[in-house]
């Protein structure tokens, strides 16, 4: 029988290896810089304070400002009868007072509602041991629609016929007292910024 004719295949030599990182490095390249970028993001949130623990001094409650009194004291002193209304205010002032608190990082807050004894005047109180803009953005437009006006450490926001007080506020970087008026009061901004000052007094 004749032997079975074998056929020898060339082996083509292996390519040269490709300059660069050895095999694996490029994963380990890849992980080294989540690392650095997590170490930099890290160091960014700690420079930026958002460790800073809130000033939870408390706040002591509004009894008097001016001729103001309580919204619910004065309802009560008309007709004690509308116990409900009465209940209902101090409600809403102890709910708003924990929303401002967590809208500043739990920071000490209060929220009080004020009239005077004909419920003529109104204040909505707002303090937090907190900064805000100050004097506050008001929005590019007509100035004989909404100016900003100052009293002393007090920035006035003037709207309508630029005699009227849409709110009051004074800041520092510890300490925000804001009033929004409405009624009688509200005609009056040098009135309302002094009893920002008498409130700042009293609280800070």
């Amino acid at each position: 029988m004749a032997e079975p004719i074998l056929e020898t295949v060339p082996v083509r030599p292996d390519p040269p290896p490709k300059p660069g990182y050895p095999p694996g490095m490029w994963l380990l390249a890849g992980l080294a810089g989540l690392v650095v970028g997590a170490l930099a993001i890290g160091g960014a949130w700690l420079a930026t304070g958002t460790t800073a623990r809130p000033d939870t001094r408390p706040i002591p409650a509004l009894t008097q400002v001016g001729q103001f009194e309580p919204y619910d004291r004065v309802l009560a002193g008309q007709n004690p009868r509308i116990t409900r209304v009465i209940e209902n205010e101090r409600k809403a002032a102890q709910e708003n007072t924990k929303r401002l608190s967590e809208s500043h990082g739990g920071a000490a807050a209060l929220y009080a509602h004020l009239a005077d004894d004909g419920i003529s005047s109104q204040l909505m109180v707002q303090i937090y041991r907190d900064q805000t803009a100050n004097p506050p953005f008001v929005p590019f437009g007509d100035s004989t629609q909404q100016t900003i006006q100052q009293h002393g450490d007090v920035s006035c926001v003037l709207i309508g016929d630029l005699t009227r007080a849409a709110r009051c506020t004074r800041s520092s970087e510890t300490l925000t007292v804001e009033i929004t008026p409405a009624g009688v009061v509200a005609q009056n901004p040098a009135e309302v910024s002094g009893l920002v000052d008498e409130i700042w007094e009293k609280v800070s």
